[in-house]
């Protein structure tokens, strides 16, 4: 128990910690709502931004979005997953695109 306790990770700070996806991870994300212009740099900034947005959306909808962006799922198996209307998932997934929309340009 004392070793577990002497772990780095206690001791680093964490007001200088940023969680970023990994690149795949945001590739996935922007091809999937359409939200980069290739003419441009996805520069850092941008990537906390969209990390930003991404663990802003509420627990249920970033489920729908992990499965239709990770899971490469169809709106009607992502329904019968979540035991929802295939109108429920496209509100969610359209508020999320719109939240990253909002958010990123």
């Amino acid at each position: 128990m004392k070793e577990d306790l002497d772990d780095i990770s206690y001791k680093q700070k964490q007001e200088n910690h940023h969680e970023l996806l990994y690149d795949e991870s945001e590739k996935s994300i922007l091809k999937t709502f359409d939200l980069h212009d290739e003419r441009e740099d996805f520069n850092e900034d941008k990537r906390r931004a969209l990390n930003k947005v991404y663990s802003w959306l509420p627990y249920e909808t970033s489920n729908i979005v992990d499965l239709l962006v990770f899971g490469k799922l169809k709106y009607k198996e992502i329904a019968r997953i979540k035991q929802l209307s295939v109108e429920e998932v496209k509100k969610s997934i359209q508020a999320a695109s719109n939240n990253f929309r909002k958010n990123l340009n």
